[in-house]
């Protein structure tokens, strides 16, 4: 190749990138301009196929509301709809939502408005700006439609009938009977096509955008995600919530770029009301315990990672990582859950149950004092618990 020809070809070169760049700019402004599809106060027509759909969302919501998987805490449904509202202004009337214990990352919007916020999803975002990114995404899918032309799509291809019932089951029992095939099944109720997942983001950093959330949270829930895929080691499939989406590398990049066009930075500070830690926190113990439940202890241990790199609540968070290793119960596993029982009695937060799990390690050890110790302050900080009995057979004299 002489001089001329590769001159020419870095021009062209050059000429191509900056069109690519180009048509990258013209996709993400088109992408940040959507506007919604439906109004506020909007009814379906009585005879339509959307009519229909809302008949059967309605009689899902009607078992919902006396489901047991239902949070019963009037402050974190009034936190959770005041977020909503936050985002979804004229539209905050037409929207109910409820708080629901179970222990996976997920979050739905239906037809009618009705939005469940699963626990596993409240465990692992460490801001109101990141719940606020995935409660956007889901609001997305409410303006845009999408759960009715998913469901006209559906309805040629499928019996979407019997996933209603897969969800009316999973509703009404408790989550340890609901496996990921009911979970799967209940999320192909409301699934959507990968485009609809792609405009859903769109309109949810659009959303955020206005009620001066920084985006880049958003990618950032993304990456804490593929964290966790790559370190429990399942497959895409395995979670409602990523079967149908985009490849979670594509949606944190097409994320962060959304957040970069909008001039927002990664470290740029977001608007936050202050409530989020106070409200969610409250109920945190409830969740990682139902996390421990599932016995993904690789998972679970990347979670207790990102809780303690945030702060939150440590001696909480501390006695749960020694739970987690106590249950996983691999070689060094013993040690390492006497530091973190040590480690959570260093803060405020510590609940009683870290000097019982610490007083049977010691006693294990054959340090019956110390353990005596240990036992003794467990039973002053909780005297109406139910194991005393068992507890103060421990104690020495």
């Amino acid at each position: 190749m002489n001089r001329r020809q590769f001159i020419g070809g870095c021009s062209a070169c050059a000429a191509m990138a900056a069109s690519q760049a180009a048509l990258m700019r013209a996709s993400l402004a088109d992408g940040l301009n959507l506007a919604p599809e439906l109004p506020p106060g909007y009814r379906p027509d009585g005879d339509s196929t959307e009519a229909g759909l809302w008949l059967l969302t309605e009689k899902f919501e009607d078992q919902l509301r006396t489901s047991s998987l239902v949070i019963r805490d009037d402050n974190l449904k009034t936190y959770l709809t005041e977020l909503a509202c936050r985002l979804g202004h004229n539209h905050c009337r037409d929207m109910r939502v409820y708080p629901m214990r179970i222990p996976y990352f997920n979050a739905s919007m239906a037809a009618n408005g009705m939005m469940q916020v699963w626990s596993g999803l409240m465990l692992r975002v460490s801001s109101e700006a990141q719940l606020a990114a995935v409660i956007g995404h889901e609001m997305g899918h409410y303006l845009r439609r999408h759960t009715i032309k998913g469901w006209e799509n559906a309805r040629d291809t499928m019996n979407a009938l019997s996933f209603l019932t897969v969800g009316l089951t999973a509703a009404g029992a408790g989550y340890q009977t609901v496996n990921i095939v009911q979970l799967a099944g209940y999320g192909l109720i409301f699934s959507y096509s990968r485009d609809m997942e792609r405009e859903a983001d769109a309109y949810g950093v659009q959303l955020m955008h206005k009620a001066n959330y920084n985006p880049w949270e958003a990618s950032k829930v993304w990456r804490r995600l593929i964290a966790e895929r790559d370190a429990a080691k399942y497959k895409r499939q395995d979670n409602p919530f990523f079967a149908t989406h985009p490849s979670e590398a594509e949606r944190a990049q097409t994320l962060a770029n959304y957040a970069s066009e909008l001039g927002y930075s990664e470290t740029q500070p977001s608007f936050e009301t202050g409530s989020f830690e106070k409200i969610i926190g409250q109920h945190r113990a409830m969740m990682l315990e139902d996390e421990l439940k599932l016995r993904h202890f690789n998972r679970t241990a990347l979670i207790l990672d990102w809780l303690i790199e945030d702060g939150f609540r440590l001696g909480e968070t501390y006695y749960y990582q020694g739970e987690m290793f106590r249950l996983r119960n691999q070689e060094g596993d013993e040690a390492r859950a006497k530091a973190a029982y040590q480690a959570a009695l260093r803060h405020d937060t510590a609940p009683p149950e870290a000097h019982r799990a610490l007083g049977f390690i010691q006693l294990k050890s054959g340090d019956r004092a110390t353990a005596s110790r240990s036992f003794r302050r467990y039973l002053e900080l909780k005297p109406d618990a139910t194991d005393r009995a068992m507890i103060s057979s421990y104690i020495g004299g």
